[in-house]
Formats: structure tokens, sequence, C-alpha cells
């Protein structure tokens, strides 16, 4: 009866975790909960209400409770976890992580009838980046940065967080840096057998200007000091600047 219902000690505001339910409401959500009370023996959709009072055809009767708000009911999302491993990567001036794709695991979907809740990760929704910079080294933090990155028609209903196995131990391999070097001619000097040397590379993107070899320390021999045409060889080719502990010399 009515006293029953208003004297049940769960009236108010519940919370409870997404489970995949099928009985109504079956979605993440806040939902407001009534109860209609009718008086017995009376179909409250017959009811009229004229001037605050509650009659069936012509027949007053007690009012009936129409719409009573309860309390509320919260369904929160429940946890998806994603755990995916960092590839190592050579440097190449950018910030930018990828993953191994054959290492996503994802945890967290629910049996539903039928099978399983209608859920998916998108991995094209997730960028991974190096926050402390670009540069070559080992230990390197990664994180993940989405807004959403769960797909399917249940996705709304789960919360998704990324565990990043290696996310304080990813490694950015230095660059091979392919320098050509060549000999600048020169004018006949008597004993000298050292020439000058120019130097060619194309470094990663943005790094014009943070990486040179050292030309101070650069040698090029030739075996005589006449006037001709020699073989010359090359020592000492070292890179210094801001970005060459980022390359390895070739």
């Amino acid at each position: 009866n009515a006293q029953q219902i208003f004297n049940i000690k769960h009236i108010g505001d519940v919370t409870v975790k997404y489970n995949g339910s099928t009985t109504a409401p079956t979605s993440v959500g806040t939902y407001v909960v009534t109860i209609d009370v009718a008086t017995p023996d009376v179909n409250l959709g017959e009811v009229n209400f004229a001037d605050g009072i509650a009659k069936l055809g012509d027949t007053i009767v007690y009012s009936p409770v129409s719409n009573f708000r309860i309390g509320t009911l919260t369904i929160e999302p429940a946890e998806y976890k994603i755990t995916v491993t960092v590839a190592d990567k050579i440097y190449d001036g950018t910030a930018e992580a990828e993953i191994v794709a054959d290492t996503i695991v994802e945890y967290g979907r629910l049996p539903v009838a039928g099978g399983f809740d209608d859920v998916q990760f998108d991995p094209d929704a997730v960028t991974y980046y190096y926050p402390e910079g670009a540069d070559a080294g080992t230990n390197k933090t990664v994180y993940a940065n989405f807004t959403s990155c769960l797909k399917g028609d249940s996705a709304g209903n789960y919360d998704a967080w990324i565990e990043i196995t290696n996310a304080a131990s990813a490694v950015i391999k230095p660059m091979t840096l392919e320098v050509t070097v060549s000999a600048v001619e020169r004018e006949y000097i008597p004993g000298n057998k050292s020439v000058d040397l120019a130097f060619d590379f194309t470094p990663a993107e943005g790094d014009d200007g943070f990486v040179y070899v050292d030309a101070s320390k650069a040698k090029g021999t030739i075996s005589g000091d006449a006037a001709g045409s020699y073989y010359v060889t090359v020592s000492d080719i070292i890179l210094i600047g801001d970005k060459a502990a980022n390359y390895e010399i070739s």
C-alpha cells in the first residue's frame, strides 16, 4: 500500500555501476524516480482534477499520488581498460610515439544476452607522445592523449583508461646521419699534406643549425705535397651542437 511505499528505506539518491542490464534504464545517466499511487480500485488514468479535487466521473475520490518524486537513480560508466606497449623509435625530431599494434589488450567488455556488449577500443582515436621532448634516450616517459577512444553502440556506457606497459621505459634510438665528405681543392703549398674538407648531410626536420661537423677537429690528409690528384684520408669526423647527441655518424 501507499504507506508501505513511503516507508521504504531506500528512497533517495541511488548510484550504481553500469552492468549491461537490459532492464530500463539501460544507459549511463541520472534518472528521476517517481511513483504513481491511486486510491484502491481506482484507475489513475481515469481520474480528472478540477479545482484541486480528484473525480472519477462525477464521484469525488481521494486524491491519488501522481509523478511523486522519491529520488534519483544514477548509472555510472563501467571501467574499460586497454593496455598497450610503445614501440622503440628512431629519432626523427618529433615527440610522437607509436604503439606496437599486436600488444593491444582490452578488458571490461560486459556480457549481455547473446554475447558481449557492443564496445571496442578505437586505436586511431589516441595519440601517444613523449612529454619530456623528442631527444634520443632510454627510460623515456610516454603519455596517451585522447578525448574518447571507444566505439560501438554501448561506448557511452564505459570509461576508458589506457595503461602503457613501458610508460616510463620507452626508447628513442639515435638516428644514423649520413655525412658526405668532400676534399676542397687548393693550390700547391710546399710541405703541406693536409686539405680542407666540406660536409653535406640532412638532419631531421627542425634540426638545421643545431647539429654540425666539428670542422676544427676534422682532418683530411694526402700522401704528398706536390701538385696532383690524391686519395684523401679522412679522420676525426665528430658531430657537435645542441642536437648532436641524437645522431650517430655514418
